[in-house]
């Protein structure tokens, strides 16, 4: 009779929660950790048993596995002074399922080497509802004799397991594949609402593409939720926005130039910045989340009413003939600013919320996104002080200003 290992499980969330719930199910014994204390109650019911740590799952482990949202978190987990390679024995062997940048794994797996603990990186192809029922598809990187000692347990939770190469190259190919996976969903989303704006039923609009070149498993498998009104983030748009900003940052690493990459970072930047990024990432088109089966605009409750709003938005409807919407920098709320009677002023506001919010003092508009230095955010503050001063505000030809991509 197999022995099978004894699992500390760090991560507990919307893929770690149904892994580690079927391998109770499965017969394992697993000791969990997550910050979240509703995360760590459905897990204690399920029969995962709590750690106060990460420390204090990987204690008596045979193997940690760890499901992480980004490359802050993997490093706390294993590197903190509470992480699991303060507590983890010889031979331990640690696989981190995470979406992170190759760089941070490795410089894991360093640490571990000095205590005789193995590691792998083993990122996944799947939702949580692949991860609850075992049918997630492994991107193994690592040594090929630590993948066999855990192969039957990760057959628990996947179908497939494909050992990529030396560790890291799990993490490139997941990478890579998400980066294709956002741009996808991207352009769908807005394919859609190009559809139903010309007059297609957005339910046949879509019956129609599914059965198209143009479809993919993305569309067939988030656009059905999109239509019934539920944006339930099984993969939300922050974390869209967090892994196409891995890919541009490995692009950069090896001097490449990624411009579609880059266009589509700046849609989920944008959705973020909207405070839709705990919404699921095919929801991050505005008019789409304005769409209902019916063409027509939803109403409800205050989100339903705020993507109705959106929707109008990108259809043209923006309030009040001439007017726009700017941030209240005081009260931190919308208010209806006349563009035709104040053009200086709105403009100088445009200036100053892109120059706070570039810089990184995001905390007065409401917008997140990575800091930049004044270096950076000074030739666009410039181009749009040109334009403030400039005889050309009535009409004419404007020049595309300057940029910030990627980053």
């Amino acid at each position: 009779m197999t022995i099978r290992p004894t699992i500390g499980f760090v991560g507990l969330g919307t893929m770690g929660g149904p892994m580690a719930r079927r391998l109770v199910a499965s017969g394992y014994e697993v000791a969990g950790h997550d910050p979240s204390a509703d995360r760590a109650r459905q897990a204690a019911a399920a029969g995962v048993t709590l750690g106060a740590s990460p420390a204090a799952a990987a204690k008596a482990a045979d193997v940690v596995l760890s499901s992480l949202p980004d490359p802050v978190a993997v490093r706390q987990a294993y590197l903190g002074p509470d992480g699991v390679l303060s507590t983890a024995r010889p031979g331990t062997v640690l696989v981190d399922m995470s979406t992170i940048d190759p760089d941070t794994c490795r410089e894991v797996a360093a640490a571990a080497r000095t205590g005789s603990v193995d590691c792998l990186d083993a990122p996944v192809s799947g939702g949580p509802v692949e991860a609850g029922n075992g049918k997630l598809v492994f991107l193994v990187g690592g040594d090929a004799a630590v993948l066999e000692r855990v192969r039957p347990l990760l057959l628990t939770l996947g179908t497939e397991l494909h050992h990529i190469g030396p560790l890291g190259s799990g993490l490139v190919v997941k990478i890579v594949n998400n980066m294709m996976s956002m741009a996808n969903v991207a352009v769908a989303a807005e394919a859609m609402v190009l559809g139903v704006k010309a007059g297609v039923d957005p339910q046949r609009l879509f019956d129609i593409l599914s059965t198209s070149g143009g479809r993919s498993h993305h569309f067939l498998k988030r656009f059905p939720n999109v239509l019934a009104g539920d944006f339930t983030p099984n993969f939300s748009i922050g974390l869209s926005r967090k892994d196409v900003s891995l890919a541009l940052a490995m692009a950069a690493r090896l001097e490449m130039p990624v411009p579609l990459a880059s266009t589509v970072r700046q849609v989920y930047e944008a959705a973020h910045a909207q405070g839709f990024g705990q919404l699921d990432m095919a929801g991050r088109d505005p008019a789409l989340r304005a769409v209902d089966r019916g063409g027509g605009a939803r109403r409800g409750g205050p989100r339903r009413q705020a993507r109705r709003r959106l929707g109008a938005a990108a259809s043209g409807a923006r309030g009040t003939p001439g007017a726009d919407q700017r941030v209240d920098r005081v009260a931190g709320r919308r208010a209806p600013v006349d563009r035709a009677a104040h053009p200086q002023g709105l403009l100088d506001r445009e200036i100053a919320d892109l120059r706070d919010h570039v810089v990184g003092r995001e905390e007065h508009v409401g917008l997140g996104g990575p800091a930049r230095s004044v270096g950076e955010v000074q030739p666009v503050v410039a181009h749009y002080q040109q334009r403030a001063a400039g005889p050309h505000r009535g009409g004419g030809v404007r020049e595309r200003g300057p940029t910030l991509v990627g980053g």
